[in-house]
């Protein structure tokens, strides 16, 4: 080709419906034509089809186009507004002097800094390759860029304020990491920040003007709720809800993991360690002879096991354990502990505040019963030291059979004498226990209705004459209407509570009188009944068989009817059974029993006849034995059954000195002078003379 190629040739076409055109010729004779179309609109055209495109059209469509040489739009303008680049193929390079081959496809590519509204000329402080939206002088403004003078490069994201100069920086950074300004990122992907205050964070998020979450160092002023340090060797983390207060400060170190309460700052209450060791302290630093540390009490529920095997502590111990021992007993699913002041051969003297020590029982009388229809007025003493019986003769103005009794510790009371066999009576008589003499009868002692059959139960010296004034009240019942009170201090009756109980069995602990037949349980506080099987089961009992109480937390219960030898061992709380298999030395019922202190009698009794045998219960043995037929055997009557059997004593320290002690006058409880030394408590207001230690016949109170 040739210079001479070079022309601009105009064919207008008037008249012909070929296309207006204008052809550009070059020396290389490839010309550029610029057609005018039918719809009026403009197209440069090479031999590659259209270059180029204008159309008038400022309402809809295209009004300006570019192609690239294949004739695909790179650029285009409608009359919407809408300004196209490369939006089928193709790249837009910003800074084309930087375009890298290989990134064609790459819609956008821009090379040196971009500036979004910035003012030129601050952007020399950027580093090359950043963009900056916004205007540093009107304050916040977000920078892109890379930071190219580090060794290794990095890319990251600014917001930055002009107007106190705080930046914040996301940074992203290769695998080798980096140092620099940005020292010790917590993680690859990585959030530093600087302030005025020249502290130095990872990541912090803000709300209000305090610090939620923070990773790294913080200023004094700011209460991060959360913060992880990395940057030194004070790792830790802050869990805080006040300014200046963190309350809890997880902190690792040589020792492991510490876990903090309390305090500002990095100070606070150590409350939970774990050491190197795996190691646990509580409340304190862990100590290496023990997985587990607690500086303090420890309060759980549930239980506590010791190499699989459930462990067992002592039962709680108090004032109310004072002087007590530990025995052992099977609840029904295991063996349990517990403290009871029971006695047993070898003890001495007890604890006098506690129930079975208020009163030291040494013998027991057994008055009145029958021998084939004849009652009568006969009286023995059983001595328990020496197991000794003896009649002491007619000791009551009337005769009795099937009747009740009661005592107030001075004085022995029968209720309902009659003088013949059976009838309806009311009349009570008296015995003193102090003297052993006859004390007649009163109409003030006189139960409140007649009846037959009676039986009575007592609160003596229990919770309530150590809660209530002093109250010792017993009551009497049978199939004849309510239950009587009678007023062991005053030993005057008083009105009747509602309920009764016909052929009466009776067994009275500190709390309650278990009693059949009818199987109730008599609560002394309010002075009512219940019933029995609410506890626990209650016996098939008929009443005329009778039951064993004791002052040491349990009773022998008679199970069945008259003469059955079947016996249960129960708790007088609840009457749990404690012991089931116990036997009677032979068929019997109808027995005149008392208590004593380890041990309890039957003095004559019905075993198809009445008799005059004698039976010793034995507490820690659980055994009921035929007693010395010479000895204890009652005597001064042919036989008898259905008396009554009632335990003479001394209120704790006192000797054989008449007692004051049930005189009550008001809600004054009298007593004679007397004090006790027991461990470091001296008890005071007990009557008569102390009780010395080693009289019995096996020392102290062992043998009673």
């Amino acid at each position: 080709m040739a210079n001479s190629d070079k022309d601009i040739l105009i064919t207008p076409h008037k008249g012909t419906s070929n296309i207006p055109e204008i052809s550009f010729v070059g020396q290389d004779n490839a010309p550029i034509k610029l057609r005018v179309l039918d719809d009026n609109s403009l197209s440069f055209e090479g031999n590659s089809g259209q270059l180029l495109s204008i159309d008038d059209n400022l309402t809809s469509g295209v009004i300006f186009a570019a192609s690239d040489v294949s004739g695909v739009p790179i650029l285009s303008t409608d009359a919407a507004g809408f300004a196209n680049i490369v939006p089928y193929s193709g790249t837009a390079s910003v800074g084309e002097n930087n375009r890298q081959v290989g990134n064609d496809n790459v819609p956008l590519q821009v090379f040196g800094r971009a500036n979004g509204g910035e003012d030129p000329n601050s952007l020399s402080s950027e580093p090359n390759g950043s963009m900056v939206i916004g205007s540093r002088g009107t304050g916040i403004h977000l920078n892109i860029g890379v930071q190219a003078n580090t060794s290794p490069q990095y890319a990251w994201l600014q917001s930055r304020h002009q107007n106190n100069g705080s930046a914040y920086n996301l940074v992203l950074q290769p695998s080798g990491g980096f140092t620099g300004v940005y020292e010790k990122p917590i993680s690859r992907f990585s959030v530093a920040t600087t302030s005025s205050g020249g502290n130095n964070r990872q990541l912090t998020i803000y709300n209000r003007g305090q610090g939620l979450v923070s990773f790294g160092s913080y200023p004094s002023s700011w209460s991060p709720a959360l913060m992880i340090q990395n940057n030194d060797n004070t790792d830790f983390v802050w869990i805080s809800a006040l300014a200046n207060g963190y309350n809890a400060r997880f902190r690792t170190g040589g020792t492991g993991l510490d876990f903090y309460t309390g305090g500002g700052n990095d100070t606070g209450t150590l409350a939970l360690q774990l050491d190197t060791s795996g190691n646990v302290g509580v409340k304190g630093n862990t100590n290496g002879s023990y997985s587990l540390n607690v500086s303090g009490n420890i309060n759980f529920t549930g239980e506590l096991y010791q190499n699989g095997s459930l462990f067992e502590t002592l039962p709680q111990q108090d004032a109310n354990t004072d002087g007590a021992v530990l025995r052992t007993r099977w609840n029904g699913s295991k063996y349990v502990a517990y403290w009871t002041h029971d006695l047993d051969a070898n003890y001495r003297l007890e604890n006098p505040d506690q129930y079975p020590f208020r009163y030291i029982i040494n013998r027991g009388y057994t008055v009145a019963g029958y021998k084939n229809a004849s009652p009568w007025r006969n009286g023995n003493r059983t001595s328990h030291p020496s197991d000794v019986t003896i009649s002491l003769g007619d000791i009551i103005d009337r005769s009795a059979a099937y009747i009740a009794g009661s005592h107030n510790g001075v004085n022995l009371f029968v209720y309902n004498c009659a003088n013949s066999w059976l009838p309806n009576a009311s009349n009570t008589c008296s015995f003193s226990m102090i003297t052993e003499t006859n004390r007649g009868q009163n109409s003030s002692w006189n139960d409140t209705r007649a009846r037959r059959y009676s039986g009575a139960w007592q609160d003596f010296l229990g919770n309530q004459w150590k809660t209530n004034g002093g109250r010792n009240r017993a009551y009497i019942t049978s199939g004849n209407g309510n239950t009587s009170r009678h007023d062991l201090n005053t030993e005057s009756m008083l009105s009747e509570v509602g309920g009764n109980v016909n052929h009466v069995s009776h067994a009275e602990g500190e709390y309650y009188a278990w009693v059949s037949s009818g199987q109730h349980r008599f609560t002394f506080s309010n002075e009512g009944y219940s019933s029995w099987s609410s506890y626990s089961p209650a016996p098939g009992n008929d009443g005329f068989n009778k039951h064993l109480a004791t002052r040491i937390g349990f009773f022998y219960c008679s199970q069945g009817g008259n003469t059955n030898r079947d016996v249960t061992k129960r708790r007088d709380n609840d009457a749990v059974i404690l012991r089931s298999g116990i036997s009677k030395p032979e068929n019997g019922g109808e027995e005149n029993m008392h208590t004593g202190m380890n041990k309890g009698y039957s003095i004559s009794n019905y075993n198809g006849a009445q008799n005059n045998n004698a039976w010793i219960y034995f507490y820690y043995q659980d055994a009921i034995r035929f007693a010395d037929g010479t000895l204890t055997y009652r005597k001064g009557i042919p036989g008898a059954s259905s008396g009554t059997g009632q335990e003479g004593g001394d209120m704790m320290g006192a000797g054989i000195t008449p007692r004051t002690y049930m005189t009550y006058s008001g809600n004054t409880f009298q007593s004679a002078p007397g004090t006790i030394t027991y461990g470091n408590t001296i008890y005071g207001d007990y009557a008569g003379e102390g009780l010395a230690d080693g009289t019995g016949s096996t020392g102290g109170i062992g043998s009673y």
